[in-house]
C-alpha cells in the first residue's frame, strides 16, 4: 500500500541511519582523543553541523540514485554497467580537491560547490579552509542538495516500481529515463 516514493524513501533512511550513527561515533571519539591529548583548539566545532547536514542529504541523494541502479540490475554484469555513472558525481570532486583548496574564493570553486552532486564534498572541504565561505553559500548549497536529494528519491521511486515489474536484459538509457518520466 506504500507509493513508491515512500517505499524509496524508507530505504534511503535506514541507510542515512546507519550512517549518522557511524560518523557521530567517529566524531565522538575523535573529540574525545583530542581532549584527551589537549588540543581541542584544532577542532573545527564550526564544521560540524554543517558536515552533519551535509551528509544525511548526500546519504538521501546518492541511496535513492543507488538503489534505482540495483533495481535495474539482474546480475552481477549488469551492475558493472550501470555503477559507473552512478559512481561519477562522487569521483568528480577528488579530481578538483587540489585547485579548490588552493583557492577556496574563486569562482571555479564557488561554481563546483554549488553543483548539488558535488556540494556535500567541497563545501564542507571550503568551509575547512582558513579562507571560509560567504555566509549565504553553505545555505544555498544545502538547498540545492535538499531539492536534488527529493528529486532523485521522487525519480528513483518510480525506476524502482517499474524496475521491479521488468524482467530479462537491462533497460536502455531511453527507456529508464521514460520510466523517470
Amino acid at each position: 500500500s506504500a507509493r513508491p516514493f515512500e517505499l524509496m524513501l524508507g530505504k534511503v533512511l535506514g541507510g542515512v541511519g546507519v550512517s549518522l550513527t557511524g560518523s557521530l561515533v567517529y566524531l565522538g571519539l575523535s573529540i574525545a582523543s583530542l581532549a584527551s591529548l589537549g588540543l581541542t583548539g584544532q577542532i573545527p566545532f564550526r564544521v560540524i553541523p554543517w558536515f552533519l547536514g551535509y551528509l544525511v542529504l548526500n546519504n538521501l541523494m546518492f541511496g535513492a540514485i543507488f538503489t534505482a541502479a540495483g533495481a535495474l540490475c539482474t546480475d552481477a554484469k549488469d551492475v558493472q554497467n550501470v555503477t559507473l555513472p552512478a559512481m561519477l558525481p562522487t569521483l568528480i570532486p577528488m579530481f578538483v580537491l587540489v585547485p579548490l583548496i588552493e583557492r577556496p574564493l574563486s569562482g571555479f570553486s564557488t561554481a563546483m560547490s554549488l553543483v548539488p552532486f558535488f556540494a556535500p564534498t567541497l563545501m564542507v572541504l571550503r568551509l575547512s579552509t582558513p579562507a571560509g565561505v560567504p555566509g549565504w553559500q553553505p545555505w544555498l548549497g544545502l538547498l540545492l542538495v535538499l531539492l536534488c536529494a527529493l528529486f532523485c528519491t521522487w525519480v528513483a521511486g518510480r525506476i524502482f516500481r517499474l524496475a521491479l515489474l521488468a524482467q530479462g536484459k537491462l533497460p536502455s538509457f531511453t527507456q529508464i529515463v521514460r520510466w523517470a518520466i
